[in-house]
């Protein structure tokens, strides 16, 4: 984590919030949508659950980290797309500072993709 900003960042709002990380070692879910849950947020509980099984890096649980913990933080009433763009976008900055403008057009039609139910805003 602390080879990044984003990383920092991270460890920074894991603090403040005293958010609680729990790393999972059983099956890896699926979504309603059939994708694969890497990770999840729990805004109630202030924890972040990873299935490592899914992961399989430490690189890729890094990511997954930020990537829930970004969702945690931002503590949005509604699950949107564009909240998963934040956290796609934070998770990729974990190995790439900054990001092209055809990154981050790939990462929005991929959220488009894997999300289509759900609102942007």
């Amino acid at each position: 984590m602390i080879k990044s900003n984003v990383g920092k960042e991270t460890l920074d709002l894991i603090k403040q919030n005293n958010i609680k990380i729990r790393l999972d070692y059983s099956e890896v879910p699926s979504d309603i949508f059939g994708n694969k849950i890497l990770g999840l947020a729990n805004v109630n509980t202030n924890t972040v659950r990873i299935y490592v099984r899914g992961t399989e890096s430490v690189t890729r649980t890094t990511q997954t980290i930020i990537h829930e913990v970004t969702h945690n933080s931002l503590k949005n009433p509604i699950y949107t797309q564009r909240e998963e763009v934040i956290a796609f976008i934070r998770e990729a900055k974990h190995i790439k500072e900054n990001l092209s403008f055809s990154e981050i057009r790939f990462i929005l039609n991929e959220v488009k993709e894997l999300y289509p139910n759900l609102p942007y805003r």
